[in-house]
């Protein structure tokens, strides 16, 4: 990926530097700055949102919190589908689909709340790649005094991306998650702001 978007930055800079031939430096600079910042932000933005959005997702699979000290940990794999036409990197590369596994636990603390911490680290050679992330669930059913009305929460979330001295990203998620339990199966809806 970094080799094409070298190449893609070299013909451009030799396109830009025959054009502006006759143009003075200030200009030709000014030129080539947004020029490169218009290329960056097509190249990263989708490939910054695909990852945001798989970090952040995947946290909670229920409205209805833990009761005190009521647990469970597993493993989850978020997975973002990447539309075609996104970006000219990932299309270039055929990445339709973006995985993020990560090892995560629930507690139920007082007063209906959920601690969820969720996380993984990686050793290439000598860099590690991590994702760390904390996670706070309220349960607001006990406000509502409806008889069957379904679970309904409120849930933030943070999360930390490093690839050794190369990349750190930061994470934040918000959401409202409903869900309603029958026999065998509980269906759930949550809407979130990353």
């Amino acid at each position: 990926m970094n080799r094409l978007a070298s190449i893609v930055m070299l013909i451009a800079a030799f396109g830009l530097v025959y054009t502006a031939h006759a143009q003075d430096e200030n200009n030709f600079y000014d030129e080539f700055q947004k020029y490169a910042e218009d290329k960056l932000d097509e190249v990263a933005k989708p490939i910054v949102q695909a990852f945001s959005a798989g970090v952040n997702s995947g946290m909670y699979y229920t409205a209805k919190t833990h009761s005190t000290l009521g647990f469970d940990i597993g493993i989850r794999t978020m997975m973002v589908f990447i539309p075609d036409g996104e970006s000219a990197i990932l299309d270039s590369a055929d990445v339709s689909l973006f995985p993020v596994p990560v090892i995560q636990a629930s507690v139920g603390l007082l007063m209906d709340i959920d601690l969820t911490v969720r996380g993984f680290a990686i050793k290439f050679d000598d860099e590690t790649i991590s994702l760390y992330g904390a996670g706070l669930k309220k349960n607001l059913k006990p406000f509502i005094p409806v008889p069957q009305f379904p679970s309904l929460s409120a849930a933030l979330s943070y999360h930390q991306f490093k690839a050794g001295d190369i990349l750190k990203s930061s994470h934040f998620s918000m959401s409202v998650l409903a869900s309603k339990s029958f026999i065998f199966v509980t269906p759930y809806i949550g809407v979130a702001y990353d």
